[in-house]
């Protein structure tokens, strides 16, 4: 999936549902949703938590109404974590 130029590759579709992020082939961010909250790490899992939200429906996966809302919230604090706003 891309958004805004950001390859979101899926690398587990629940109990978390995860994602690595790239741009121009280089790993930029984490994205995870586990227990309802949404948490994106740049430039990997466990670097510095750019993105938290308990907000989501979901516990460990999306619901389908709710997934490119987040996933865009997501890569919105990626481009601000970058400067690319």
């Amino acid at each position: 999936m891309i958004i805004d130029g950001y390859v979101l590759v899926q690398t587990c579709k629940e109990s978390p549902e995860q994602y690595i992020v790239y741009k121009d082939g280089e790993q930029v961010a984490y994205i995870r949703l586990r227990h309802g909250c949404l948490r994106v790490d740049a430039p990997i899992c466990g670097a510095k938590e750019i993105f938290y939200t308990e907000a989501c429906k979901g516990d460990g996966r999306f619901d389908d109404d709710e997934r490119m809302i987040f996933l865009q919230q997501a890569i919105d604090a990626i481009k601000k974590h970058y400067n690319e706003v």
